[in-house]
Parts: C-alpha cells; structure tokens; sequence
C-alpha cells in the first residue's frame, strides 16, 4: 500500500511548476519580487501537495478499518503546513504507540501489518516533504524581508545617485 502514488507526484510536477520553480530557487535573485514570485509558486505546489492528503487518509481508513487505528490531516501548523498522523480509537495515543503494537502483534496478519509499515513509512516521507516546503517557504518569506531592508538601506545612501 502506498499512501502516495508516482501519479501525484507526477501530477504534482506538471500542475504546481515544482521543477521549475526548485531551478529558480537555485538561480540569481535580484529583487524582493523575485523571492515573493517564487514564495507563491512553492506555496501552491504545497497547497497541492497538502490536497492529496486527504485521499491519503481516506485510503488509509479504508485499508485498515477493521484495526482500532486511523490517520488523521492535522490542523495547519503555524507554518502553514499541514501533517499526517496516527490516532489510536481506543485511547489518547498518537503515532509509534499507535501502529508498533500491530507490527508486533503475531496475531494480526502479515499482510496487514506489512501495509501498516509502508504506510508508516510514507507517511514519513510525506512529513518530511512538507516540513521541507515550510523550510523554503520560511526562508524565502525572511529574505525577501531582509531584500528590502538593503533595499531601504540603499534609498537612503548615495548609493543610488
């Protein structure tokens, strides 16, 4: 079972311009408008990227309904970015407590179990390309800010004359 498929990925390429957007992040900037453009356009592919989670949970509660788990869309975090994560039906745990007690559980099937860690494994992955996202949406946000402080700082000198 795989909670993301090589479609979305994709599909997440050709609609969100996440190639040629990643190419810019690694060209010359020059102005602040050049970090806002590329702010937008790593914001889109997140928010792209941030859709398609909820066909992952879904497909995750299809998959493992008859276990006393499922996985939620966490609120956005400050960051904007949105998480998947474990939630257990019977009491208040979250995630390794939620599915290592069904890897460990002889009685479980092995099929099961086996989708239980791939989907734990995605489910990392996933973590991290949007942790990943927030980073360089943060860091385009704070040079962009920066940008205009030299900006500003030039306006005032003789530097412009």
């Amino acid at each position: 079972m795989n909670l993301i498929s090589d479609e979305i990925y994709r599909q997440l390429v050709k609609d969100s311009g996440l190639n040629t957007s990643l190419k810019q992040l690694f060209s010359h900037f020059d102005t602040g408008s050049d970090y806002e453009l590329l702010q937008e356009q790593f914001t889109q592919a997140r928010a792209y990227f941030m859709a398609a989670q909820d066909s992952m949970v879904q497909s995750v509660r299809q998959d493992l309904s008859p276990l006393a788990v499922y996985m939620i869309k966490d609120k956005a975090s400050s960051s904007g970015g949105t998480f998947l994560r474990w939630r257990s039906m019977q009491n208040a745990r979250t995630g390794g407590t939620v599915w290592q007690p069904i890897v460990d559980d002889k009685s479980v099937p092995v099929e099961v179990r086996k989708k239980v860690v791939a989907v734990e494994k995605d489910r990392i992955l996933i973590n991290m390309q949007i942790s990943v996202f927030n980073h360089i949406l943060r860091q385009l946000a704070d040079c962009a800010e920066k940008l205009k402080e030299v900006d500003n700082a030039v306006a005032k000198s003789d530097l412009n004359s």
